[in-house]
C-alpha cells in the first residue's frame, strides 16, 4: 500500500500540526453561563483590560477584540440564564442572543466557555 508508512504518517502529523499553529494566530471565544456568574469579568481577564461592564446583567451580546500574546482574540459575552430557572423559563430574547453570539465571531468560535 503506497503512502502508508510511518514516515508518511509522521509527515502528515507535522503538516497537520503546522496548519493548526498557523490558524491559532486568531482565537474566537464565546462566554456562556448563569447570570452574574462572572462571564464579563472572565472576558476582561482574557483580554487583559476592562472591555466588558461587570456587575450588571448583559442584555445582549457584546463583542470585543484585542491582541493577547501576539494573537488576535475575539471574545463574545452573552446574556446569562438564572441558575434557579429551567431553560424553558429563560426569556426568548436571551435565548436568541445566545444563538446569535456564534454569528458574531465568523466562521465560528474556537471555544465556548461555560
Amino acid at each position: 500500500m503506497e503512502g502508508s508508512g510511518v514516515a508518511d504518517m509522521e509527515t502528515g502529523c507535522v503538516s497537520s500540526h503546522h496548519r493548526e499553529e498557523h490558524s491559532l494566530s486568531e482565537l474566537r471565544i464565546v462566554l456562556l453561563g448563569w447570570s452574574r456568574s462572572g462571564k464579563s469579568s472572565a472576558g476582561n481577564t482574557i483580554l487583559g483590560r476592562e472591555e466588558f461592564e461587570s456587575g450588571i446583567k448583559t442584555a445582549q451580546c457584546v463583542k470585543r477584540q484585542g491582541k493577547v500574546a501576539g494573537r488576535q482574540v475575539t471574545v463574545v459575552d452573552t446574556p446569562g440564564w438564572w441558575s434557579t430557572s429551567s431553560v424553558k423559563d429563560t426569556r426568548e430574547l436571551d435565548k436568541q442572543e445566545i444563538v446569535r453570539s456564534v454569528s458574531l465571531c465568523p466562521p465560528g468560535p474556537y471555544a465556548l466557555f461555560l
